[in-house]
């Protein structure tokens, strides 16, 4: 209705219809003053051939009625010039209104005047461009809130225009390529990702295509990149828009490594000990089973094998358990001296076995704090385990306890063979072993040490160590304390 309203009121011809019905209704006026004049004939003598006027006496009816018609056509006249004068003015200064509409985004209608021939258009002017700015100001708004939403996008967004230069780009694109915005903006987008193929792809899309690829950038750090093209306008060709979807996954890729990683290393931990107990029952059910000592030797590697593979298996429920458990850790209610002393008990045996003592320090603090027991014991289990199977015959392994600054510090000590310093930052990886040989004959299955770091994180903790090789090594296990959840 706007539309129809505004053309109709900026065509010339509604101008002119305007005019003319203004100008019949003038005319009507005019001739019915003059049709009046017969209403007078009762002052007129019975002949109506003179006329009677009081001081001038009798005057002939013909020039009287010639100056009446003169008159009366001239104050017409004059009337229809000056109204013609007036509405042209107003009509002026609507038409002025209606044309700078597109030249103000806020609309005033100041302007008009209150004449009230042309009040009528004004008013409806009025409404339809109030009613216009309020459309504008609700397209402004929601403008605002499109932009806002695409800033707080967590993945690139860039236009490129129908030239093939950066006209817009969002900040998430700006830190997955490293680029500044004044840099970018009117570049092509070849010369912001300095990648083979980007180019290409806009092609692809401007031909209709739904363009996608993966890229390696190296500048201005190493990062892998996730994009996909499309075409904004409806019409194929040259002259098209482009929108740039821009995702980083280099964590994901890091991720897809590590996972694939982790199952090539579980698949070649599993294969030897698999491959040991598929040879072990053969002889034995190739006559071995028949010879008591042959047999009793060969059940006992594979009990030790099968050992190996549950320790490993609950290794890596541990792991998962961590990992995928967003409970953790829970708050149980730990008496530490219980817990440090079960440990010892535990692996007293393993420790006779390879000739180590250990030496569990007294601890007077507070005793009764709130953990994951299970998490923090196995943490512990392991860092003794640890440092009994790396330690050397006749050597000793210190459990220490003690709280500083709010956090509870459990210190494992050892007089073992110690650990290389060009190796200490990669014992916490999975699987990742100092010595091959050593952990194999130990029995070690190399994620020890990576439950120990989870399990500290999950507590929001840390675990550091100190080694010199040949001297032994001191890992520290460091949790804040904390309430019951």
């Amino acid at each position: 209705m706007h539309n129809h309203v505004l053309n109709g009121y900026c065509q010339p011809s509604s101008v002119r219809k305007l005019r003319k019905a203004e100008f019949v209704r003038v005319a009507f006026h005019g001739s019915a003053s003059i049709l009046a004049f017969p209403l007078l004939i009762h002052f007129f003598d019975p002949r109506h051939r003179e006329v009677l006027i009081p001081g001038f006496g009798v005057i002939p009816m013909l020039p009287v009625i010639m100056l009446v018609v003169l008159c009366c056509f001239f104050f017409t006249l004059v009337a229809f010039l000056l109204y013609r004068r007036k509405t042209r003015s107003e009509l002026k200064r609507i038409i002025s209104v209606i044309d700078n509409l597109t030249e103000h985004p806020v609309f005033s209608v100041d302007k008009l005047g209150k004449e009230p021939r042309t009040g009528s258009i004004s008013v409806e002017l009025e409404r339809v461009i109030k009613s216009m700015r309020d459309d504008l100001n609700a397209i402004e708004k929601r403008l605002r809130i499109l932009k806002a939403a695409i800033n707080c996008l967590p993945f690139g967004i860039i236009r490129v225009d129908h030239s093939g230069r950066i006209c817009e780009m969002n900040p998430a694109a700006i830190s997955v390529l490293g680029a500044e915005k004044d840099f970018a903006i009117g570049k092509t987008i070849g010369q912001v990702v300095p990648a083979a193929g980007v180019e290409e792809m806009v092609r692809r899309a401007r031909g209709g295509e739904r363009a996608t690829g993966e890229f390696h950038l190296f500048f201005p750090e190493e990062k892998r990149v996730f994009m996909q093209v499309y075409l904004l306008d409806e019409i194929r060709g040259e002259e098209g828009e482009i929108l740039f979807v821009i995702e980083d996954v280099t964590a994901l890729k890091r991720l897809e490594m590590i996972r694939r990683e982790f199952v090539e290393n579980v698949s070649h931990e599993l294969r030897t000990p698999l491959a040991n107990m598929s040879a072990l029952i053969g002889a034995l059910q190739s006559g071995g089973i028949e010879d008591k000592d042959i047999a009793s030797r060969f059940l006992g590697k594979l009990e030790k094998e099968i050992a190996w593979m549950s320790i490993m298996v609950d290794d890596l429920l541990t792991l998962s358990r961590i990992e995928s458990d967003i409970s953790l850790p829970r708050r149980e209610k730990i008496d530490l001296v219980s817990l440090l002393e079960d440990v010892v008990n535990e692996k007293r045996r393993l420790a006779d076995e390879y000739n180590v003592t250990i030496d569990l320090k007294p601890y007077n603090g507070l005793t009764i704090f709130f953990a994951d027991h299970d998490l923090l014991k196995r943490a512990v289990l392991n860092l003794v385990d640890n440092a009994i199977r790396y330690n050397v015959s006749g050597g000793r392994v210190y459990l220490k306890a003690s709280i500083e600054n709010e956090q509870l510090r459990i210190t494992v000590e050892d007089t073992g063979i110690g650990i290389p310093e060009d190796e200490v930052e990669r014992i916490f990886e999975r699987f990742y072993r100092v010595d091959e040989a050593r952990s194999k004959n130990t029995g070690g299955t190399g994620l020890g040490l990576s439950i120990v770091k989870h399990a500290a994180h999950v507590h929001g903790g840390k675990v550091e160590v100190e080694s010199r090789e040949g001297k032994g090594t001191i890992f520290t296990f460091e949790i804040p304390l904390a309430s019951p959840s």
